[in-house]
């Protein structure tokens, strides 16, 4: 694990502030505070400046605290949820570069569920992002136990991101693992033979636009 739960501590601005000299670092404290206020707009603004807050906070208790604090308190707004699931792929340098990129996934998996398609797939787009970045032991070790928990989930918007995610995982496999992510991912999905073809069309129980016009004509 990159973390333990006793050695995390709240993430809030006074104690940011404590870290060193207190006009530098109240705009810092602010951002931090408005994460959680209740008008959106102010939430949606420190999100989109959560770099600068993980520079302040430094990557250690950027992984420690930052990122669970915002897995633990994933908005209700789409919007906010939309920045948020932009701007996690683009902190995989700013945890600690490739080796600690793992622990992006986590609320990048719950927001990948989200009923909103321009959340989910926002989602996928930073999954993939940060999957790319990820060492083949940790897309092994990470990134594929994640598509498959997805694959195997009884709500289709889960299993919609699964099909999204599926083409990145598998390339990045070795030959060897890639039997074995088409048996554990494809079976959940109740697919057999060419997987990779039939992914997307097995599981999207919803008629898209083109269907309907189609059904009309």
């Amino acid at each position: 694990a990159h973390s333990s739960r006793a050695r995390q501590r709240p993430l809030t601005g006074e104690v940011v502030v404590g870290m060193a000299d207190q006009e530098l670092l109240y705009p810092i404290a602010v951002l931090i505070d408005e994460l959680k206020h209740e008008d959106i707009q102010l939430r949606l603004n420190s999100i989109r400046r959560l770099s600068t807050i993980a520079v302040a906070l430094g990557v250690e208790r950027s992984r420690n605290e930052l990122i669970p604090f915002l897995n633990e308190s994933i908005d209700e707004e789409d919007e906010v949820l939309l920045a948020l699931s932009e701007e996690l792929g683009n902190l995989v340098e700013y945890v600690g570069g490739p080796e600690h990129a793992s622990v992006l996934l986590t609320p990048l998996e719950t927001l990948a569920t989200v009923e909103e398609t321009t959340v989910r797939d926002k989602a996928m787009e930073s999954l993939n992002k940060v999957a790319r970045a990820l060492s083949v032991p940790h897309v092994l070790e990470y990134f594929v136990p994640l598509v498959r928990r997805l694959a195997s989930n009884d709500w289709f918007t889960s299993r919609i991101s699964a099909c999204g995610l599926f083409a990145v995982a598998y390339a990045r496999l070795p030959p060897d693992a890639k039997g074995e992510i088409r048996t554990y991912v494809c079976r959940p999905l109740g697919m057999r033979g060419r997987c990779s073809v039939r992914l997307v069309r097995l599981v999207c129980p919803v008629p898209t636009m083109a269907d309907a016009s189609g059904s009309r004509a």
